[in-house]
């Protein structure tokens, strides 16, 4: 029990260590206009899925301390792009985030109380997080059509995470909303599955080995990660997916930046 414990603990800092790698190639890239977009939305759902590792684990001080980190993070992307916009799309967001926030505050003074958060709280932080996605889907997120899609395949990723540690650990949210309005979990697999093949195709990425390598190494860890995700009715290890998942965000930042310093 003492040995398996002790796994457990490193598996649980191993993924706050690859949650801190996201976040600081995500602060060493922004400085790019053109990756705002992507930036605010993968960190919303880091926020997110910090969340649900929390709300398992209240008493946590390194949990806690992480969705403050991270908070921190999407409220300056938040303000960063605001400027960049115009007035109606810049509120509309900012109000979003503020609706998160919001909800975020009160779930968190819930768990401080009575060690738990509630479910409808949970799903009005999802939605605010959907509008979010919808106003930055619109805004362009790269310097060529590759980088795009990398990016957009990056969010996708980090929306996964979310929605496989809110299975795990936050099960009255789902419960809350309009669940219909939100691809299932084995829908983003094969959505995801079917994005990153097309990227493991196109010719302008490939034709370079260290991106082609990069890519067939995303496609190798999601892979060995699928069984995983899939089997979520059955076994949980969200220590892993968390882990992995991460590790997936930040290849593929990379990737999508490698793609534009070689165009």
């Amino acid at each position: 029990m003492k040995t398996l414990m002790l796994r457990i603990f490193r598996i649980r800092y191993s993924c706050l260590a690859s949650t801190a790698l996201v976040l600081s190639f995500i602060s060493a890239t922004s400085v790019a206009e053109s990756t705002y977009p992507t930036t605010c939305a993968i960190a919303q759902y880091e926020l997110l899925s910090a969340y649900h590792e929390l709300s398992n684990s209240p008493k946590d001080k390194k949990l806690k301390q992480n969705v403050s980190t991270i908070k921190k993070t999407l409220s300056e992307c938040i303000q960063s792009i605001g400027g960049r916009l115009n007035t109606d799309i810049a509120n509309n967001l900012k109000a979003a985030n503020a609706g998160m926030n919001s909800e975020l505050d009160f779930n968190l003074n819930a768990i401080e109380k009575t060690g738990a958060g509630q479910g409808q709280s949970v799903s009005n932080m999802v939605n605010h997080a959907l509008e979010t996605t919808r106003i930055l889907g619109k805004q362009k997120s790269g310097l060529n059509s590759s980088a795009i899609s990398i990016r957009m395949l990056a969010v996708q990723a980090a929306y996964l995470k979310n929605r496989y540690l809110e299975r795990i650990y936050s099960l009255g949210g789902e419960a809350n909303r309009e669940t219909s309005a939100e691809p299932s979990i084995e829908k983003i697999v094969v959505d995801f599955s079917e994005n990153l093949d097309v990227l493991r195709k196109d010719q302008s990425l490939i034709a370079k080995p260290e991106i082609k390598n990069k890519l067939n190494g995303v496609y190798v860890r999601f892979n060995f990660l699928r069984k995983s995700i899939l089997n979520y009715n059955n076994t949980a290890v969200p220590f892993v997916v968390a882990h992995h998942s991460s590790l997936i965000i930040k290849s593929l930042l990379e990737i999508a930046e490698a793609a534009e310093i070689n165009m």
